[in-house]
């Protein structure tokens, strides 16, 4: 007929520690995203570099070939 729950000190611990626990989870999830996205613009740089210089060097082998350089 009456319903009632007994909250003891365990319980409320417990809780508190699965909501720290979750939270940091998401914090370090987040963290590990950053790290991925910024290697991988890192890496897209690098390889957008590494392409303008190829393209100038067959420009300029190019042009020696040619004789205006």
């Amino acid at each position: 007929m009456f319903e009632y729950h007994l909250c003891f000190a365990d319980d409320i611990d417990i809780y508190s520690v699965y909501c720290v626990q979750t939270i940091q989870y998401i914090s370090d999830l987040g963290g590990v995203f950053g790290l991925w996205f910024g290697f991988a613009l890192l890496a897209f740089a690098e390889l957008f570099e590494l392409a303008t210089d190829l393209m100038l060097i067959g420009i300029w082998y190019l042009l020696a070939a040619i004789g205006y350089a």
